[in-house]
């Protein structure tokens, strides 16, 4: 956070240009959804999102071969065909708004979980706005 140091702020910069990425990911998959079908649609992105990670990785000088494919495989059955997929398929069943305040919880989660399993700190605010995303998305559905 820009409040611990300047140094932090290209963090921050990240975080908000994270969220923009995403608003727009959602809305365009919406309305490509019906076009190509949920399954299909998540292939097409795979597809095109792996010469843009390529060319990440080999501007970062990361490794391109894993050396253990366990994890891979973990990630991409977890992440990618589950979370990707269930995120794609729900479009069909609710607005943009509500999935992308249900994507906020991934924070609060990670944030109790910090506090459980590692006595990770949380602060008044964060509980706060741990209960704001929480109602915000309650709310939105209620509406929806």
């Amino acid at each position: 956070s820009l409040e611990i140091s300047t140094a932090t702020l290209v963090g921050d910069l990240f975080c908000l240009a994270a969220g923009l990425l995403y608003a727009v990911y959602l809305l365009t998959l919406q309305d490509a959804r019906r076009a190509f079908g949920s399954w299909s649609l998540l292939v097409w992105v795979s597809i095109f999102g792996c010469p843009v990670l390529l060319i990440i990785a080999l501007l970062l000088g990361e490794p391109l071969w894993p050396t253990d494919w366990t994890p891979v495989l973990i990630l991409f059955v977890s992440s990618q065909l589950i979370g990707q997929g269930l995120m794609v398929y729900s479009l069909a069943h609710f607005p943009p708004l509500v999935i992308g305040l249900a994507l906020l919880t991934q924070p609060a989660v990670a944030a109790l979980s910090g506090y459980l399993v590692f006595g990770e700190v949380l602060s008044p605010l964060d509980v706060v706005g741990m209960v704001l995303v929480g109602a915000a998305l309650a709310v939105s559905r209620a509406k929806a």
